[in-house]
């Protein structure tokens, strides 16, 4: 299968429907990749879903303090992609991610070197680099079951959903962290056949707002009194935003527009 930058090379491929050539592309571009979580694929060492849940916790543990919730501090980022969950133990999230397709965003990366001698008259040092292996530095969801069209059926895109997504801090203010967010989001329109993709964040929740806004993603409404933030705690209010297929589609097509501009020579 050719990879996106294998695509855009070929000045014939349209980019009428961006989503389709990623997808076309095997959500792969450059080392980076999305991919639907396989628990028998080797890409994906066991116990997967409670390493993402340890690397979830191990993020973003600024966030808590931020919003002023210092027992939380050490549930690093589960609080707030798993926002309105009480229990946020790892036998609950594991459980939760285990029913759901899990896209995991991530980067192809060259093994460990190792050194040798050279079986010769005049030894020398050679370097082997291992296999690639894919590391993971982020993922979504569907956070809710699929609302679906009977139009999806005619091919026609015309489902929508409620996702959840996080990165890893690893992952935090790099180049791969927007192309890697363009992947997952291509990931979800194009396997799941959507016309919108719907996000739930906590109202006071800034960084996801300014960050998801890169993408297309615009806020509907607020409703106050609708989510937990912690056990025993009031109800907060809670912000419900939406990207619409064809404004990710137009964002997209800009993007891919600017690297097949600067990869084929004039």
């Amino acid at each position: 299968m050719p990879t996106i930058d294998q695509l855009l090379a070929d000045p014939t491929q349209s980019l009428a429907d961006p989503i389709a050539l990623v997808a076309a592309g095997g959500f792969r571009w450059g080392q980076c990749e999305a991919k639907l979580y396989d628990p028998t694929s080797p890409d994906f060492d066991q116990p997967f879903l409670y390493s993402l849940y340890e690397r979830t916790r191990l993020s973003g543990q600024r966030h808590p303090r931020a919003l002023n919730i210092l027992d939380l501090g050490t549930l690093g980022a589960l609080p707030i992609l798993f926002c309105g969950s009480v229990n946020l133990g790892p036998d609950a999230i594991c459980a939760y991610l285990s029913q759901r397709a899990v896209c995991v965003v991530g980067e192809w990366r060259s093994g460990e070197v190792t050194a040798r001698l050279t079986d010769s008259e005049n030894p020398q040092v050679e370097f082997d680099a291992g296999p690639e292996r894919f590391h993971p530095l982020g993922y979504c969801f569907p956070s809710h079951p699929v609302t679906t069209s009977p139009l999806s059926l005619t091919g026609q895109p015309s489902n929508s959903l409620f996702a959840g997504y996080t990165f890893f801090s690893e992952c935090w203010r790099t180049p791969a962290q927007h192309v890697l967010m363009y992947l997952g989001l291509a990931w979800l329109f194009s396997t799941f056949s959507l016309a919108a993709i719907h996000g739930t964040r906590y109202s006071d929740n800034h960084l996801t707002a300014r960050w998801t806004r890169q993408f297309g993603f615009r806020d509907c409404g607020t409703l106050p009194y609708y989510m937990l933030r912690e056990p025993g705690g009031p109800l907060v209010s809670a912000t419900f935003a939406v990207l619409e297929r064809e404004e990710f589609e137009r964002r997209l097509r800009g993007v891919l527009e600017e690297v097949r501009k600067d990869s084929i020579p004039s």
